[in-house]
């Protein structure tokens, strides 16, 4: 778990206008000072937001991790719904309620490896599989191979979609 720094490393100057060697600090989390910041790989929010009991702070994360709650955010935000970031998301939600063949699922390949091309710069990605886990159910599961370009490490992330939008769904007999 990271947590969130607002320092300046400025010199304050004191109430005669010298500078008296203080960090001024805008910290709102409790920080250690040396704490290394995220780096390429960066840090963020967990996801969904959770806070600590304890200090009542916001729980963070960091390096794979975040790059991890990245790839969901990106493939549950729906392309055009962020007013400020229009290009941000993914074209998933346009696949639900279609025909569960081998076209579908190369669709679905081609727009997650442009989404996660155009939106998530921290990694490259090896392969895209969509597999089906319940046809009955409407059930595919994307297994994305990335590798972190930072430290060229592997990594596999499954992210669950289901081509039939709510649950307990049943049958309608005429």
């Amino acid at each position: 778990m990271a947590n969130l720094t607002f320092s300046n490393s400025n010199e304050m100057p004191n109430s005669n206008g010298n500078s008296n060697n203080q960090k001024s600090s805008n910290s709102i989390f409790d920080v250690p000072e040396n704490s290394a910041p995220g780096g390429f790989l960066g840090s963020g929010w967990s996801f969904p937001p959770t806070f600590e009991s304890a200090n009542k702070g916001l729980n963070m994360t960091n390096g794979d991790t975040n790059i991890g709650q990245s790839i969901d955010l990106i493939l549950q935000t729906p392309l055009g719904s962020r007013s400020l970031s229009v290009d941000y998301g993914s074209l998933l939600h346009e696949f639900v309620f279609r025909k569960i063949d081998a076209t579908l699922q190369e669709e679905m390949e081609k727009s997650i490896y442009n989404t996660l091309l155009q939106n998530e710069p921290r990694i490259e990605v090896n392969n895209i599989n969509v597999e089906v886990v319940d046809y009955a159910g409407g059930s595919l599961a994307i297994e994305i191979d990335y590798s972190v370009i930072e430290s060229n490490s592997r990594h596999n992330h499954v992210y669950p979609f289901s081509v039939l939008e709510g649950t307990n769904l049943q049958e309608f007999k005429v």
